[in-house]
């Protein structure tokens, strides 16, 4: 499957939907936020869409780091100095 992410809300879609649920359990659904947010980033940067692209990739580590924060051994390996 290809998508055109020029298309304005394509890339930003999956987010949306994680964010909704993130809402509602964080404990479940805020790694999948972090995830997609990470993963838009590129999309994103790569159609020109780089302020957007930036806000994503800046939303992810926020949320990486609230996580590494909340489960340290999970994320101690790959965890970076601030």
């Amino acid at each position: 499957m290809c998508f055109d992410f020029r298309h304005p809300g394509l890339p930003t879609q999956p987010a949306l939907e994680y964010r909704a649920l993130a809402e509602a359990r964080p404990e479940v659904f805020l790694p999948d936020l972090a995830m997609s947010l990470n993963n838009q980033a590129p999309m994103l940067s790569e159609v020109g869409r780089r302020q957007e692209a930036l806000e994503a990739i800046t939303e992810a580590v926020t949320h990486y780091r609230q996580l590494a924060d909340a489960s340290p051994a999970a994320f101690a390996a790959r965890r970076s100095p601030r």
